[in-house]
């Protein structure tokens, strides 16, 4: 199909297909087979196409736009619903006017470098519902872009600055991929971004990095989350000054909306937290600072109750297929002066005989004060990291106390604020202050009226808590069982020569109190003595090479996790026993038969060199002695030797060889001489 349009696309047809509709500025075609798409390229590179500002081709066998006309005036092109497979416009053209690009539902899988080569001042592009599965800047270098669509796709991360060029983006769809972590340095550039959706993809959690202060999307009004597997919204998680509406909904995993969670929001408008099953505790100050919310929705929802202090700056709230308690609800309705209700007939909550009424018919009671428990009774958390044990009461005039497993009562304080400030990890500490001690101020185990912070979890804080609330005289506790979690850290020795040791370890502690753990090599010989290698949490590595080791020498290399106030009792250790081989000499490296054949070329050359000698000194006798003797002859002291050797040369002897030598070539050239005339 493509040879054929190859040949003959440079022709032209004047004449609409017959599956296509056709206007003087649009042009539209649905279901192609290769015939079709054939008249129809041949009708799009008509002189009269000119005029042509929309093409739309929907459905049929499209799998290739390589041979697609060029177009000068084009606008608007949507090729969608078809076997596409690349995007292979012709890199030799441009469309110097195309604004609005759409490959919707087609199987793309790949994009390249020249994609989009074809379209210098495109403005929105849409690749919705394909099959891509990596992004690189070198594919969107779209400057002039302000909507990107890639919905629905197989995206599972995104590269660190992946949108780097377009700087004039203002509308993100990521929505419905695998993404599992979105980094703010991944929106850095774009200062001008409005609008992002991150709906519908793994994002477990946001990390320390994930939308932080140093994120310059200043200007974003809609950040959508909803449908991801987020369990809690934390403080501070949302720091866009501009930010207008918040979507969080669809979320079975969500459970708790921490205090100061929007606080950074300033400017929130709308807030939906709507069809969150499970989401059963919102703090009184999650929306501390937000003074302008018009309206909240928590539709659908596992709340007991809504706060008043919640309510005291939203203008509408929606609280309708709540689970909310009839007695706990109505005591804080009474303290809500600004807000209002906008689906009071249809909100229905739950009385003290369990029945399912209207809260407009219910009558006042006394709320309970049991405790709220978000994440249950049941808990289990990871040796090293941050945990939170929420346990909040339901009313806010409550007091709430925690006993820890050794004994030790804690009265709940208002929730500690992130300080905005961040904090150097021990190593760094410790490189640039070598004799200082470093001990954060704040407490490892700090207790809140809505949770109990473990800021580094250690195998002692295993067992079982209780959280006791407290109004006037009465109380109620409720139990909370926290199993620690072991990493199982193995360390193997990679390679050893005289003086290293290389090491590699499997996995690492997930340490965010990165300021209060130290991690040491620890390294012990078999004389006993010991030393320390200080490393860095922030550290992406699990190898090390350990130098300046003896020889032939038997180590005990431990690598430790410590609490900056017990280093001598680590969290966590895991060892190896290693040794160093022993330093061999040259000789002792070799082989006895490299011996004998080295021994062998060194004799050889001596006999050379001593045969050499001998044969050089007698050559220089003879020719001593050969002189001596022409030299006697010269002086009258030698007679005529009729000895042929060398050693009856003489003076005399040599000038007769010389004549006879003399006579013998006169007769031959006599003879020749005589034999050529």
């Amino acid at each position: 199909l493509l040879l054929f349009l190859s040949q003959t696309v440079h022709g032209y047809s004047e004449q609409c297909p017959n599956v296509c509709k056709c206007t003087v500025s649009s042009f539209s075609c649905s279901n192609l087979n290769s015939s079709t798409l054939h008249n129809s390229l041949l009708y799009l590179s008509a002189p009269d196409s000119i005029t042509i500002l929309n093409v739309t081709f929907t459905g049929g066998d499209i799998s290739s736009l390589r041979y697609f006309p060029f177009m000068h005036n084009l606008e608007f092109l949507d090729v969608s619903g078809t076997s596409l497979t690349r995007v292979d416009f012709p890199s030799e053209i441009r469309f110097p006017s195309l604004r609005t690009l759409r490959l919707d539902s087609n199987k793309i899988e790949e994009l390249t470098e020249e994609s989009f080569d074809a379209f210098p001042n495109l403005e929105v592009l849409s690749l919705r519902d394909n099959n891509i599965s990596t992004l690189s800047y070198e594919y969107l270098k779209l400057i002039k872009l302000r909507r990107l669509d890639i919905s629905r796709n197989n995206i599972k991360n995104l590269p660190t600055r992946v949108f780097r060029l377009l700087s004039n983006l203002e509308y993100l769809d990521v929505s419905e991929n695998e993404l599992r972590r979105a980094m703010s340095s991944d929106f850095q550039s774009q200062q001008r971004l409005r609008h992002l959706n991150l709906s519908h993809n793994s994002l477990v959690q946001f990390d320390f990095d994930t939308f932080a202060k140093n994120v310059r999307v200043v200007n974003l009004l809609t950040l959508n989350i909803s449908g991801n597997p987020i369990k809690k919204i934390s403080s501070w998680d949302f720091e866009f000054d501009r930010l207008q509406i918040i979507v969080a909904s669809n979320m079975p995993s969500l459970r708790v909306v921490d205090s100061s969670a929007f606080s950074k929001a300033k400017d929130l408008r709308l807030v939906d937290l709507s069809n969150n099953p499970n989401l059963s505790y919102i703090s009184p100050s999650a929306f501390e600072n937000c003074s302008a919310i018009h309206s909240l929705d928590v539709r659908g929802s596992g709340l007991e109750v809504l706060f008043a202090s919640d309510l005291k700056d939203v203008a509408q709230v929606k609280i309708a297929d709540s689970k909310l308690n009839c007695e706990c609800m109505l005591a804080e309705v009474d303290n809500i002066a600004s807000s209002t209700i906008d689906d009071w007939e249809d909100v229905t909550c739950i009385n003290s005989d369990n029945a399912k009424i209207k809260l407009s018919s219910a009558k006042s009671g006394v709320c309970s004060p049991r405790p709220i428990l978000p994440f249950g009774s049941r808990l289990s958390a990871q040796l090293g990291s941050t945990y939170y044990l929420y346990c909040g009461a339901r009313s806010e005039r409550d007091e709430v106390y925690w006993k820890l497993p050794n004994g030790t009562t804690l009265k709940g304080a208002e929730p500690m604020k992130p300080s905005g400030v961040s904090v150097m990890d021990y190593f760094s500490n410790s490189l640039y202050h070598p004799d200082a001690q470093f001990v954060p101020a704040r407490p490892r185990i700090y207790a809140s009226k809505e949770w109990l912070r473990l800021d580094v979890v250690t195998q002692k804080d295993e067992g079982e808590y209780e959280c006791v609330v407290k109004r006037g005289k009465e109380q109620v506790t409720r139990s909370l069982s926290v199993a620690v979690e072991r990493v199982a850290i193995e360390m193997e020795s990679i390679s050893a020569g005289p003086h290293y040791i290389s090491l590699s370890w499997n996995q690492t502690l997930q340490v965010q109190a990165v300021d209060r753990v130290a991690l040491r090599l620890r390294i012990v010989d078999a004389k006993g003595n010991e030393r320390l290698i200080q490393l860095s949490l922030h550290n992406p590595w699990t190898t090390y090479n350990v130098m300046r080791l003896r020889p032939n020498m038997n180590y005990t290399i431990c690598l430790e996790y410590s609490l900056a106030e017990t280093l001598h009792h680590p969290l966590l250790s895991s060892c190896i026993d290693a040794s160093t081989p022993q330093m061999h000499s040259f000789f002792s490296s070799v082989d006895t038969s490299v011996i004998l054949v080295f021994l062998s070329i060194i004799a050889l050359f001596i006999a050379f060199n001593v045969v050499r000698f001998t044969w050089n000194y007698l050559h220089i006798w003879q020719q001593t002695k050969k002189r001596s003797r022409m030299a006697a002859s010269l002086s009258g002291q030698s007679i005529v030797s009729h000895s042929s050797t060398i050693n009856g040369v003489t003076y005399e002897n040599e000038q007769l060889a010389l004549r006879r030598v003399d006579s013998t070539s006169s007769e031959t050239r006599a003879c020749l001489l005589a034999g050529t005339s």
